[in-house]
């Protein structure tokens, strides 16, 4: 049904977009454990929606998150797929 479909999709972008508020409390909290499940959670949600702006949301999280643990080789490895992103 077109109808739930659509309620889906939107109940998912609502989702997305609380998980990344928390995300970022867990950043600026320092809670790296909790902040790296909802980066976790933040590409799932992406993916699912198959919504390449949410990805690329989430790719920049996840930069800044390697950047505050101080993981070059993982910052690296995220600036090449956010170039990707545009």
């Amino acid at each position: 049904d077109l109808a739930a479909n659509q309620l889906q999709v939107q109940e998912d972008r609502t989702v997305f977009e609380l998980v990344r508020l928390r995300e970022g409390i867990h950043s600026r909290c320092s809670e790296r454990d909790q902040q790296r499940v909802d980066l976790e959670k933040l590409e799932r949600l992406a993916a699912a929606l198959n919504d390449p702006e949410l990805a690329c949301q989430a790719t920049k999280r996840q930069i800044q998150f390697y950047r505050d643990v101080d993981d070059r080789a993982l910052q690296r490895a995220g600036l090449l797929t956010r170039d990707r992103c545009g």
